[in-house]
């Protein structure tokens, strides 16, 4: 049975314009571009409740061009000198100094959390002393080169009692401007010290961040839909070869930090008119990746292992580009992705699995552009989600599969009758199941809270 129109309601989100990198354990949700407001969704709805329900996907104004994959670099002082020196005629000082006359001065926020949620007041007195520091980087996809492009989320500083004092990069780069940094290839600007990775750091594995909510359960949402590994590794593997004063002079070997397998060694061949032609990527004697170029681009197969000498992803590059079919491996083996490019945008079919096995995501898209059925999964093989979308926008009727847990549960029963009105019970089993009927008004600019100049409404129906 069937309870219907709960709600109709219009797309309140106006179009931002450029790319941006915005920072959340729910960051999908930040841009919702396609589809309503959750229906759980209420003002003064407890956090905590509301972490208890699997988020739903929602499609965002920068898919798919700029999903993305985030990436957790630490740097320890003293592979890192640059950062402890002090010449201020030459407007160097230590990295700590100039974070502790920041934050007295008021120029940028100390916050007490990597979500940058609010000011750390317990510790704001508290000077910061120099010690390893962790970088958290969103990768996307720059949509005119198609090729990867760093978004530098955060900086944190660990404290003498364990804790960190957390910093929101983008307000701390307009500091680290007025600043220089000596490198082998001379002084550079603080900020250009960490935007052009001319440090030395070594690649987290979420589990071993800081922060349990640091990569849980967003990080999954960001990557499922489009893999930026190779991508990812080879603008590093780029800049490490730079930083090193790697020279066209035949077979080279460099150490390469930045690698999530690192530290591993690179084989780098020149070609004669010195630009990059193989690089081979080791660890040990166990083959990792293998990369051919041509005038400066990726060109050609791509294969890239697991340290066990499985295979993680293989695909091709035509001119820096992904071309024709890409697919990809968890470490256990079982496949996780098929995907197809067309000139670096996907294109066609594309599927998606979870570790076990199971089927997670089936989608197609059309020269960059969702257009045709759209299917999501859980990992025990559920339905969670499932829809047409069109022109790159949600279209027609979708069904959803919300499954939460204790504390909302605990919340549904408590505020049920005065905030959402849903059928008595329909949580009971820990699912909540309904549909959302989406239809494009027709209406081009006439409303400013349309986005893209396009006007979308929705109504929700609820199944039993």
């Amino acid at each position: 049975m069937r309870f219907i129109a709960l709600l109709v309601g219009s797309l309140i989100l106006s179009h931002a314009g450029a790319q941006m990198a915005l920072d959340s354990r729910f960051i999908c949700e930040r841009w919702v571009l396609n589809a309503g407001p959750s229906l759980l969704t209420y003002h003064g709805v407890d956090g905590n409740a509301m972490r208890g329900a699997e988020p739903i996907r929602t499609y965002a104004l920068d898919e798919p061009f700029y999903w993305e994959k985030r990436v957790f670099l630490r740097l320890d002082p003293k592979d890192n000198p640059a950062l402890t020196m002090n010449a201020p005629s030459d407007s160097i000082l230590p990295f700590v100094d100039i974070l502790n006359s920041a934050v007295a001065a008021g120029d940028v926020t100390r916050y007490r959390t990597l979500d940058y949620d609010g000011p750390d007041t317990s510790k704001s007195r508290e000077p910061i002393a120099m010690a390893p520091i962790l970088l958290k980087i969103d990768f996307h996809v720059d949509t005119l080169t198609m090729h990867a492009a760093p978004h530098l989320v955060g900086l944190s500083i660990e404290r003498p009692d364990g804790g960190h004092a957390h910093f929101y990069y983008p307000e701390l780069s307009w500091v680290l401007r007025k600043y220089k940094v000596r490198t082998a290839q001379g002084l550079i600007t603080a900020d250009a010290y960490f935007n052009e990775f001319r440090f030395k750091a070594k690649w987290l594995n979420c589990a071993k961040v800081i922060s349990d909510d640091a990569c849980t359960p967003m990080q999954p949402s960001l990557e499922q839909q489009a893999e930026l590994d190779a991508l990812t590794e080879i603008f590093l593997l780029e800049r490490v070869i730079q930083r090193d004063g790697v020279t066209p002079a035949g077979k080279r070997r460099v150490n390469v930090d930045l690698h999530p397998f690192g530290p591993v060694k690179a084989h780098v061949v020149f070609g004669p008119a010195g630009m990059l032609a193989d690089v081979h990527v080791k660890k040990g004697e166990h083959l990792i990746s293998s990369i051919h170029f041509v005038d400066g681009q990726p060109h050609g197969p791509y294969r890239a292992f697991f340290p066990d000498g499985s295979l993680r992803e293989e695909g091709f590059f035509a001119a820096g580009l992904r071309e024709g079919k890409w697919n990809s491996w968890h470490p256990n083996g079982n496949i996780r992705s098929h995907r197809i490019y067309q000139q670096g945008r996907l294109h066609g079919r594309q599927q998606v699995h979870h570790a076990n096995g199971k089927r997670w995501l089936e989608y197609t898209m059309a020269h960059g552009e969702y257009e045709g059925p759209h299917t999501t999964w859980y990992s025990d093989g559920e339905l969670k989600a499932s829809g047409t979308m069109h022109e790159g926008f949600i279209s027609g009727e979708w069904e959803y599969h919300i499954r939460i847990q204790h504390a909302l549960i605990a919340h549904l029963e408590k505020y049920n009758s005065t905030h959402y009105h849903l059928p008595v019970g329909v949580w009971k089993d820990g699912v909540i199941s309904y549909q959302v009927a989406v239809t494009d008004t027709g209406e081009r600019g006439a409303m400013n809270n349309c986005m893209l100049g396009r006007c979308i409404q929705w109504a929700y129906s609820y199944v039993r």
